[in-house]
């Protein structure tokens, strides 16, 4: 399958997605007071994550595009993925985002001389202690790896791939590449060669 067709049926399928959110939404502000106003902000994100792991099952699978994996870089948020997956980065970004747009609208929404009580802020307030919660577990892991990693338990593992399109070259060619970067690598030592 081309990466053109996975593109537009994701496009499609992201399409039918936003058109059911819109649909629980509209359903959830007809019920009435029950689920209303901050509560409703978790639905968006969980629903979006459910739909993130729904696209990364099956042939066409792939997990391309998720909200989580924009963290990469933030090493003691990407943590919770120990336990979550990339599901629960998304679900901390999405909802990040859900709180600030909550925010944005209660405080362009307020007329003048209005003013912006404790309720407007409380989705913020909620995410903040999450977050801090999230970061706190992760910063324990990272101290606890480097702990065990000082403790001299580790393994030197190398890694080696030849980059090279077996359809176009010949095998032995392919080989030859792995055996040369294999060779390199064995002057590191490592324990073990993948």
């Amino acid at each position: 399958v081309s990466l053109q067709i996975i593109t537009i049926l994701y496009i499609f399928l992201f399409g039918v997605f936003m058109t059911i959110v819109a649909a629980v939404l509209r359903a959830l502000g007809s019920l009435g007071s029950s689920v209303r106003g901050a509560s409703r902000i978790m639905i968006i994100p969980a629903l979006w994550v459910v739909f993130d792991y729904l696209r990364s099952l099956g042939f066409i699978g792939y997990p391309w595009g998720m909200a989580g994996i924009s963290q990469y870089e933030n090493l003691p948020l990407i943590q919770v993925s120990s336990l979550t997956g990339v599901w629960g980065v998304s679900l901390i970004v999405l909802y990040a985002n859900c709180v600030l747009a909550w925010v944005v609208i209660n405080i362009l929404s307020k007329s003048e001389g209005e003013k912006i009580g404790f309720k407007q802020f409380l989705p913020a307030m909620v995410y903040a202690g999450i977050y801090t919660f999230v970061i706190i577990g992760g910063v324990l892991s990272i101290g606890a790896e480097r702990s065990r990693r000082d403790e001299g338990n580790t393994v030197k593992i190398a890694l080696i791939q030849q980059n090279t399109d077996p359809r176009k070259n010949d095998y032995s060619e392919g080989l030859r590449i792995l055996r040369s970067l294999t060779d390199r690598a064995m002057k590191a030592e490592p324990d073990l060669v993948v």
